[in-house]
């Protein structure tokens, strides 16, 4: 999560050092987008209800404001919309408030002489503003990351490693048994108290992220973006999955949960009005995502980040276009 906004930070940054335009002569600016995105999987599924089938339109606005030459700070959310029925865990249509985020970054940490490497460096908290977030009870989720970036040319290349820590209340979600129609011990729940059950599943404690990214702006106002995206996060040890017992499955493997994911991306962006993708203006976007785990279902198969070849019903692609806007 804050690995993409320090690629995002620091790469818009160097931007302004590769592509001359006009700095922001304020130590506040306000930046706004909106975002419609699509499930790929719709153009080649037979039906409307698979996850992969949803039209979703989302905003977002963060406000930034610059301490010093170097330091920024930032506080950032959104609010996204499902326009299509079926893509929301609860509801059809579903509505939904996104997390919010307080950051630092500081640009540039360090700058080195002889390559040329810029290093940037910052933090973030995450506040549980989102419904999916209460309902696993997160208090909030630090992170810590670091950018490399390299002006080559019209190109920039990024690379960032970052590490997030969650805190939750428990290690997994937990509900009240009023607001559950369920049977305790049916697949997999736990009554931890008089009123209290624990559902199925382990929640993330921690998690590193690697991102890759190259930013190639082949006109003033015309910019090409890839990026490809590993993470790797762990669950919670909270005593019955990293030790055998009497119900330990022979064919069990003993130890924290483990998930990869990789993300691959490509995108344009043009730039209606302003001088620079950096400073006050108005950008178009358009851009392709997928992400899923980097190994096919039987683990014998590499997934190609963009696609899955062997069925593109099962790939969790989607295309977006928008704007964004900053002042």
């Amino acid at each position: 999560m804050f690995a993409g906004l320090i690629v995002l930070i620091g790469a818009t940054r160097a931007e302004a050092q590769a592509v001359p335009g006009e700095p922001l002569d304020t130590p506040f600016n306000v930046s706004i987008g909106v975002n419609n995105t699509f499930g790929a999987a719709t153009l080649v599924s037979d039906s409307e209800f698979t996850q992969t089938d949803y039209f979703l339109t989302s905003t977002s606005a963060s406000i930034t404001y610059m301490a010093t030459d170097e330091l920024s700070f930032s506080l950032g959310g959104g609010l996204s919309k499902y326009l299509s029925r079926a893509g929301g865990i609860n509801s059809q249509y579903e509505m939904r408030r996104q997390d919010t985020s307080l950051s630092a970054s500081i640009f540039p940490l360090v700058v080195e002489p002889n390559t040329g490497i810029i290093t940037t460096a910052g933090v973030s908290l995450l506040l549980p503003t989102s419904d999916l977030s209460q309902a696993e009870g997160l208090y909030t989720a630090a992170s810590l990351g670091l950018t490399l970036l390299k002006p080559v040319g019209g190109m920039i290349l990024v690379y960032s490693f970052d590490f997030t820590k969650n805190f939750h209340a428990y290690t997994s979600q937990v509900f009240e048994t009023t607001e559950l129609d369920i049977i305790v011990r049916e697949g997999g729940t736990e009554r931890l108290g008089a009123n209290r059950v624990a559902v199925d599943g382990v929640l993330s404690s921690f998690a590193v992220t690697n991102a890759f990214a190259l930013i190639y702006n082949f006109h003033p106002a015309f910019q090409f973006r890839t990026s490809l995206t590993w993470s790797d996060s762990w669950t919670y040890d909270n005593g019955t999955i990293t030790r055998e017992d009497a119900f330990t499955s022979p064919n069990a493997v003993v130890g924290r949960g483990h998930r990869q994911t990789v993300v691959g991306s490509f995108g344009l962006r043009y730039l209606l009005v302003g001088q620079s993708f950096f400073g006050r203006g108005l950008t178009a976007r358009f851009g392709v995502n997928t992400g899923g785990a980097p190994l096919t279902e039987d683990n014998k198969g590499v997934r190609f980040p963009f696609w899955d070849f062997e069925n593109g019903q099962s790939s969790r692609t989607s295309i977006s276009f928008g704007l964004g806007g900053t002042y």
